[in-house]
């Protein structure tokens, strides 16, 4: 059976939503390669649904966040939305 859609969910830290027809959500993450090293890797992808866009107009930058991301294989430039968020809970800073 081929793949038609495909749902991922990712761990971001927020950048902010850039204006456009459709808006673009900005986030960032954090990849660790088997040797150990981290690197660092930003992404863009649109998001369609006013209502979700309203919703992260309130979400300040560095935010975490589980993004759902929906991805259409069957059209030539996969295009890629944002279906959900979760915002995840701030971690408190405590001094030493």
């Amino acid at each position: 059976m081929p793949l038609t859609t495909e749902q991922v969910t990712i761990r971001v830290s927020f950048t902010g939503l850039l204006p456009g027809t459709p808006p673009q959500v900005g986030y960032y993450k954090h990849v660790r390669h088997p040797d150990g090293q981290e690197k660092m890797v930003s992404g863009l992808v649109k998001a369609r649904d006013e209502q979700l866009c309203e919703a992260l107009r309130q979400i300040e930058a560095g935010e975490e966040l589980m993004l759902q991301i929906e991805t259409d294989w069957t059209q030539p430039d996969l295009p890629s939305f944002v279906t959900a968020f979760t915002r995840l809970p701030q971690q408190s800073q405590t001094a030493a």
